[in-house]
């Protein structure tokens, strides 16, 4: 089995955008404001163009479900 990259565990919130799951709202009902989310995962990258971050490695040396 491949040993894991020596990489930082982090935590990232920011604000999304989102959509509703609704077909039909009244304009009182529209949240209008985004939805915080919050990622854990490796740190990959992190430089002026922004953030990457995996929650998957495979002993292959390949990352999964990269989120930037």
């Amino acid at each position: 089995m491949a040993t894991i990259p020596e990489k930082s565990l982090v935590i990232l919130s920011w604000a999304d955008a989102h959509t509703t799951v609704t077909t039909q709202l009244h304009e009182h009902e529209i949240t209008h404001a985004p939805l915080i989310i919050r990622t854990i995962g490796w740190l990959l990258k992190d430089n002026d163009e922004g953030v990457s971050i995996a929650s998957e490695w495979c002993e292959d040396g390949t990352w999964r479900a990269v989120t930037f």
